[in-house]
């Protein structure tokens, strides 16, 4: 008899996990939700599935373990969250959108861009931009924030959030400082 290759197993694992996620006892989601986390990359690629087919609870803790796992190829999925037709699940993806930093705010602009007729995800765009500190692009979000406070934010805001997304893209990152202060 053959041994079950360890990726069938995992992906076999990771499957009961996700079903766990959805589940309506907050010890087995919280549970799942820890297990997937420490998997890493492993969880990425079901978890952002997870974001689109489980149910509310599965969604919303997708969304935190997404966060929590920091992968910056979730960051699209995340801002689509954004606009799910659940106020806890927004919540989630928006505090992962922001754990995501520059990368979350470019795929937020990104969607704000592609679906500016989304109500629920320009408030959701709203809460992220004004409510969660992004101090190093605070001139460049000032605009996006007027935009979806104004009177046609679907017209108004796209625009807005072009500009700011070229503005993010353009802005060189930082170097990172190695023991003693020297610069990468």
């Amino acid at each position: 008899m053959t041994e079950p290759s360890e990726s069938v197993t995992s992906t076999g694992r990771i499957a009961a996990l996700l079903v766990d996620l959805g589940s309506d006892s907050a010890a087995t989601r919280n549970r799942a939700h820890q297990e997937l986390v420490s998997l890493r990359k492993a969880a990425v690629n079901p978890l952002i599935g997870a974001l689109r087919t489980s149910t509310e609870y599965g969604r919303g803790q997708a969304a935190k373990a997404l966060g929590e796992i920091g992968d910056v190829s979730a960051a699209p999925a995340l801002a689509k969250a954004l606009a799910d037709d659940k106020f806890d699940v927004r919540w989630l993806a928006a505090r992962a959108v922001v754990a995501l930093g520059r990368t979350g705010l470019s795929a937020l602009m990104q969607a704000l861009i592609e679906r500016p007729d989304s109500t629920l995800l320009r408030e959701s765009a709203h809460h992220v931009l004004h409510d969660e500190a992004h101090e190093k692009w605070n001139n460049q979000l000032v605009p996006v924030i007027q935009a979806l406070e104004g009177s046609d934010p679907e017209a108004e805001a796209p625009v807005a959030a072009m500009k700011a997304l070229q503005a993010i893209r353009n802005q060189p990152t930082r170097p990172t400082m190695k023991a003693g202060g020297e610069s990468r």
